[in-house]
């Protein structure tokens, strides 16, 4: 299917498709680009509020409630009480959770008091991705095939296109992937059709791990996790082409040149902080992505590069945020947002 092959995923928008026997799939400018052109933009295909963060957050316009500050009295679903909004305007507008397949799932996990909040937001994704697949079935039928264009019908078969680092696991993870993928079945048995076994609720945790984005409030604060499809295909880079933009109340991702690109220079995006030295970096990557970064900055000694990157980042007192430039004198801090004119780099 056109959907599961990320070749087609592109058609239409600046990015092409490149293949390695190194890197596997990379994405790389179609054509010259502009510092500050819009390469992508994408909603997720299923976002969830970290697990610390359900009470506070509103689902649809995640909003701080400030329940601890009693500033806003949160509405909860009505079903499964696992689901908080901000108000009944919010939660009237989120047609698609009360009586889906989430909602009911929710509704019916007891969640362990010995559960790690990554472990919990990890659980509720894979959730958020039955769901989503579940309602692809029931709509299968009365809905007509669109073409795959610039605004591209992610769907549960592109999901499943996406890599995996399932075989570069060890025997602990796997163990652990396994305890959460029971837990998943343990509350989709009781009434669902089509269950997906153990082994492939692995496989979609696997998935959800290695392509998952964060959203932010700042770089210490993480409020969300979602998967966005055709964003997963920017490979890490220790100097980043392409910085993002991603408001906590603004569930699309966009995406820009961060300097002047050449036609298949390659289009990357950093997963990690760009201000670390080379051997912190290395680990950082090993670490959480399984792979010990080779990029062009990370292999060569080069202070122009070092220099080049830390410019790149935001000065301000306690923030790493990229900072993307939307014009010659427009810059958007990816964590501050909007930088002053009068802002200076030193």
């Amino acid at each position: 299917m056109r959907e599961a092959d990320p070749d087609t995923w592109f058609d239409n928008t600046p990015i092409a498709i490149k293949h390695s026997e190194d890197r596997g799939r990379f994405a790389v400018a179609r054509n010259a680009l502009k510092r500050g052109d819009m390469i992508l933009e994408e909603g997720p295909y299923a976002l969830v509020v970290d697990g610390e963060h359900v009470p506070y957050t509103c689902r649809v316009c995640w909003k701080n409630l400030d329940v601890r500050k009693k500033i806003i009295q949160p509405f909860s679903c009505d079903a499964c009480q696992k689901i908080y909004y901000c108000s009944r305007k919010c939660r009237h507008e989120d047609v698609e959770h009360k009586g889906s397949l989430e909602c009911r799932a929710l509704n019916r996990l007891k969640e362990d008091p010995f559960f790690l909040e990554a472990e919990l937001s990890e659980i509720r994704l894979l959730i958020k991705i039955l769901s989503r697949r579940d309602r692809e079935i029931q709509t299968k039928s009365k809905r007509k095939k669109t073409k795959i264009s610039s605004k591209f019908p992610t769907t549960f078969e592109s999901v499943l296109g996406l890599a995996s680092n399932h075989h570069l696991l060890d025997e602990d993870r796997i163990e652990e992937l396994d305890f959460l993928a029971r837990k998943v079945l343990e509350v989709l048995l009781v009434d669902e059709k089509d269950v997906p076994d153990v082994e492939s609720l692995m496989l979609l945790l696997s998935i959800g791990e290695v392509n998952g984005f964060g959203l932010w409030l700042n770089d210490a604060e993480r409020i969300g996790f979602g998967l966005y499809v055709r964003s997963s295909l920017f490979n890490h880079s220790c100097y980043p082409s392409v910085g993002k933009l991603h408001s906590p109340t603004d569930k699309i991702s966009r995406f820009y040149a961060l300097r002047d690109l050449a036609p298949d220079e390659p289009l990357t995006y950093s997963y990690i902080d760009i201000t670390l030295d080379a051997d912190k970096r290395r680990l950082t990557t090993k670490l959480y992505y399984m792979f010990e970064c080779d990029c062009v900055r990370c292999s060569e000694d080069n202070k122009e590069l070092d220099k080049l990157a830390h410019d790149m980042v935001c000065k301000r007192p306690g923030c790493l945020g990229v900072i993307v430039w939307l014009s010659d004198v427009e810059r958007v801090c990816k964590y501050c947002g909007p930088v002053p004119k009068d802002y200076h780099d030193g």
